[in-house]
């Protein structure tokens, strides 16, 4: 049973004040054992037509990033029809947004004061920040990012492969600073900023040492703070 008829037979049972095994012996006394919905007398539903499924898949197309409030506002139809055509018809979901935080926290509001007077007299200004980070991630770049940012390095690592600190410092510091090195035609990533989050590899001895012997320095940017 689909999760929509699931949704239907609760409401039934709900209005009728009946068990779900009462509705069971009705059925089998009148030999109807089928529970799905059938057809009945009344107007279809004029918003999932297949001009407006095929309407509202070329605005998904056009724009991965539309919104439901978007579609209905273009289409005229209903929120529950819109979310009804994205997930039954079209078999759709939202598998990457972009998230801002709209009111900054006191301790990150000190830190990022802190960090703009770093950065008032800088000649380098932000051409020095190394964003790192290990993550999942779907192979898709989304067109809205900013022009400024670039990825140097990207590695995939092996299937059953810890990353532990070793790891860390051996195969993922190295390739991304030669990366950066080429991409700022540089010869040495001394006094570069590496902006990193606390994870535990990041913060293992082996890594401070090693970022200590490349004269690299750690960028203190809210993003790595956990409030």
């Amino acid at each position: 049973m689909s999760r929509q008829y699931q949704y239907y037979y609760t409401l039934i049972r709900w209005k009728n004040n009946k068990k779900s095994s009462e509705i069971h012996v009705e059925l089998v006394i009148t030999g109807d054992k089928d529970v799905e919905d059938k057809p009945h007398s009344g107007p279809p539903h004029k918003a999932t037509t297949p001009e407006v499924i095929a309407k509202v898949k070329k605005l998904v197309s056009d724009n991965l990033h539309i919104t439901t409030r978007g579609l209905l506002n273009l289409v005229g139809i209903s929120h529950e029809r819109v979310n009804y055509i994205l997930n039954e018809e079209l078999n759709m979901k939202k598998i990457c947004a972009k998230w801002v935080p709209y009111k900054l926290s006191e301790k990150i509001s000190k830190i990022m004061l802190e960090f703009q007077r770093n950065f008032r007299n800088s000649k380098s200004g932000y051409q020095n920040i190394i964003t790192d980070n290990e993550t999942w991630m779907y192979f898709f770049t989304v067109s809205s990012k900013e022009n400024n940012k670039h990825i140097v390095a990207s590695k995939v690592v092996p299937e059953s492969t810890t990353v532990n600190s070793r790891f860390y410092v051996n195969n993922v510091l190295p390739e991304m600073f030669n990366n950066f090195m080429k991409k700022r035609d540089r010869h040495t990533v001394r006094d570069a900023l590496l902006h990193h989050n606390n994870a535990t590899p990041h913060g293992a001895k082996i890594v401070t040492n090693y970022l200590k012997d490349q004269y690299v320095k750690l960028a203190l940017i809210p993003l790595t703070v956990q409030t």
